[in-house]
């Protein structure tokens, strides 16, 4: 199945970034360590958000 980014649009009004890694139904068994890295990296790019 392939994502479609562009329906992220009627659900929010952020950005969407869309990563498609290769592999079968259990890939992240395969591809641990390169899911990690793109989560951490995704994380660093958050800013804190005020609290009401």
């Amino acid at each position: 199945m392939t994502p479609a980014p562009a329906s992220w649009s009627e659900h929010t009004t952020g950005g969407c970034d869309v990563r498609v890694l290769p592999g079968g139904h259990f890939y992240l068994q395969d591809r641990q360590e390169e899911v990690a890295a793109l989560t951490l990296d995704w994380v660093g790019t958050l800013r804190p958000t005020r609290s009401p």
